[in-house]
């Protein structure tokens, strides 16, 4: 299985886990009731919850790879991935971003992630592309590359599948996270 190492504000969650509502509720994620749920069109039996502006990690076994050069990729070494929010505008940037994430339960159990970086090009770009890099590093060459318009990659396995998108059009990236359907 894919396995990003996925932390929502410090707390780590993985596919096919059963739900676990203090975990969900350390991580400030808040079920999506009737009309955010038509919404996503979710599926019968399926619970979503939402979380806003919150801090997204990835990748957290990188972190103890500095100097070791093993995960190096253009001179540089790849690390945990970890963003988040801006807190205010900064100097360089032209706006603010935000981010977001969806679980969704089906059954009781996670099966599938969605997280964006929202309102920012420049940083949607960024995210997808430090997210894609390490994706390259940990599971190789995406299975599936577009690029007409919309960006999208796909890595899958046989039980489950990242996807990125990314519209040079507007102002925001998405990651997929989820359980293949067979």
């Amino acid at each position: 299985m894919i396995e990003l190492e996925f932390e929502i504000n410090g707390v780590d969650f993985h596919l096919f886990e059963a739900e676990n509502k203090n975990k969900i509720r350390s991580s400030n994620a808040k079920i999506i009731r009737f009309f955010g749920k038509r919404l996503l069109k979710s599926t019968k039996g399926e619970k979503i919850y939402f979380s806003k502006n919150c801090y997204i990690g990835l990748f957290r076994s990188l972190k103890n790879q500095e100097g070791t050069y093993i995960d190096e990729i253009e001179g540089k070494v790849l690390k945990e991935f970890v963003f988040g929010p801006s807190e205010k505008k900064q100097k360089y940037l032209s706006s603010t971003w935000d981010t977001s994430i969806y679980l969704h339960y089906v059954n009781s159990y996670l099966n599938k992630i969605t997280f964006q970086c929202i309102n920012n090009r420049i940083m949607a770009k960024k995210v997808i592309g430090e997210f894609e890099k390490r994706m390259v590093k940990i599971y190789g060459k995406p299975d599936y590359f577009e690029q007409n318009g919309n960006r999208i990659c796909t890595w899958s396995d046989s039980s489950s599948k990242v996807m990125t998108e990314l519209n040079e059009n507007i102002q925001h990236s998405y990651i997929h996270w989820f359980i293949q359907d067979h």
